[in-house]
Formats: C-alpha cells, sequence, structure tokens
C-alpha cells in the first residue's frame, strides 16, 4: 500500500536566494581627483568623465542655440496663419 503524499500547509516554498559576488575593494586613489571623486572605485576614470563632460556642455550649448530658432520660427508661423 503507498504512502499518501503530504501537501504542503500553509507556508508558500521560499525563493531561491540569489547570491550577491563579493565587493571588490577599492584601488588606491592615484591623484587629487581621483581622491575627491572616488573615480577608480566607480570603475571609471579621469579621461571618461573629462569626455562625459564636454560631450554634456555640447549639447547644452546646442540646445541654448537652436531652441530659440525654433521656438522663434513656430511663432512666426503662427503669427502668419492667424
Amino acid at each position: 500500500m503507498a504512502a499518501p503524499t503530504q501537501k504542503p500547509q500553509g507556508r508558500k516554498p521560499r525563493k531561491a536566494q540569489i547570491s550577491q559576488p563579493a565587493p571588490k575593494e577599492a584601488p588606491p586613489p592615484q591623484n587629487a581627483l581621483d581622491h575627491f571623486f572616488v573615480l577608480l572605485a566607480q570603475g571609471t576614470s579621469i579621461a571618461t568623465e573629462l569626455r562625459a563632460r564636454l560631450a554634456t556642455f555640447l549639447t547644452m550649448a546646442y540646445i541654448m542655440f537652436v531652441n530659440p530658432a525654433i521656438l522663434r520660427k513656430r511663432a512666426w508661423m503662427s503669427a502668419r496663419c492667424s
């Protein structure tokens, strides 16, 4: 005679825990900028940060010069159509 199967009572089974990798030890700072901004610990470099900041600056400068021209043209078109 076969033994009856038991059903879990009340609680759901736990999901498997995903293990996190051990945090890497940050390399020592190489210069004052790295010491202040903790660049190496964040996985970046001074050159990467400078390129990103230059790209952001150029984008903002482009928007500052192009946006008024777009708005001016739109205002001119709406005044002409009225």
